[in-house]
């Protein structure tokens, strides 16, 4: 596996945002890809747990910058979360941890977080409890949906007004990148920087990261 990431990414708010985006959809129709996203619908989820699979982008960091400008415990999900090793690993933090998942047995029972166990369709009704969120990441979850466009909508109610949302999907043309980055912004996102993991898997290579506005 690559030790690192050559990562075009989007920053909007800083000069040059456009070109980095043009780099982007460039690399997209040269086939940056590699073939590493082979296999990505048949991802195991059981295997999540490393920040190389959101090219640098580190959860947990960012969930303790999220502590000191809240000054409160963040709320925290995890869409997908496996066997929870990166729910474990995000401990450290203060954070109150919540992470979903179709089964039960896979979560470990030592984690601190609430699981829920429940499909994209239900998130909604099942989350409604813990009130609005100030952190959601996927890792190769988002991938599995068929519903993206309505799953994308669900999680902009999951969060508060100023929540971030991290996330990785494959991307093969153009036109995927494009519907992806409507999507965000349709439903109330700011899209903060889109990167490529380089790295030899099979989970889905770029990386979103996007602010409710």
């Amino acid at each position: 596996m690559a030790s690192g990431h050559r990562s075009p990414g989007i920053d909007p708010k800083k000069p040059g945002g456009e070109q980095q985006r043009a780099k982007i959809l460039d690399a997209i129709s040269k086939g940056r890809r590699k073939g590493k996203t082979r296999g990505y619908r048949y991802y195991d989820s059981d295997l999540s747990g490393t920040t190389r699979y959101f090219a640098g982008i580190n959860p947990e960091h960012e969930i303790f910058k999220l502590e000191k400008s809240l000054h409160r415990k963040p709320k925290v999900l995890e869409l997908g979360c496996g066997i929870g090793a990166t729910l474990k690993g995000i401990e450290r933090t203060n954070a109150e941890l919540f992470g979903t998942n179709l089964n039960f047995e896979k979560a470990h029972k030592s984690l601190k977080a609430k699981i829920f166990i429940c499909h994209f369709g239900q998130l909604r009704e099942k989350l409604r409890p813990i009130g609005p969120l100030d952190f959601i990441y996927a890792n190769a979850s988002i991938p599995h949906s068929a519903h993206f466009l309505q799953d994308i909508q669900t999680i902009s109610g999951l969060l508060r007004s100023g929540g971030r949302f991290l996330f990785n999907y494959p991307l093969f043309s153009r036109e995927e990148y494009e519907s992806v980055e409507k999507a965000l912004t349709k439903n109330g996102f700011e899209i903060i920087k889109v990167k490529y993991a380089d790295i030899e898997t099979d989970v889905p290579p770029y990386v979103f990261y996007a602010q409710k506005k």
